[in-house]
C-alpha cells in the first residue's frame, strides 16, 4: 500500500533522523506530500491519539485533538 496510497506519518518528531528531514516526513502529515500546520505531538514515552476522516473529497487528520492537516 505504501507505494500507491497516502500514508499518515507516525513518528518520534524529536529523535527520528527521517522527522528531521523535513516538516513533509513529521507525525500528523501525509509522508512526503503535505506537512502539518503544527506539531500537536506529546513527547516521547507518552501515548498519542490519531485521527483520519475522509468525507466527499475531504481528508482531515488530527493529533491529541487538534486538526493539524486538511486536503482534498
Amino acid at each position: 500500500v505504501w507505494r500507491t496510497g497516502i500514508e499518515m506519518q507516525l513518528i518520534d518528531n524529536q529523535k527520528n533522523t527521517l522527522a528531521k528531514q523535513g516538516p513533509k516526513n513529521t507525525a500528523g502529515g501525509v509522508y512526503a506530500l503535505y506537512a502539518p500546520q503544527k506539531d500537536a505531538t506529546k513527547r516521547a514515552g507518552q501515548w498519542n491519539q490519531a485521527r483520519v476522516r475522509a468525507e466527499k473529497g475531504k481528508v482531515t487528520y488530527w493529533m491529541n485533538g487538534e486538526e493539524v492537516l486538511s486536503y482534498t
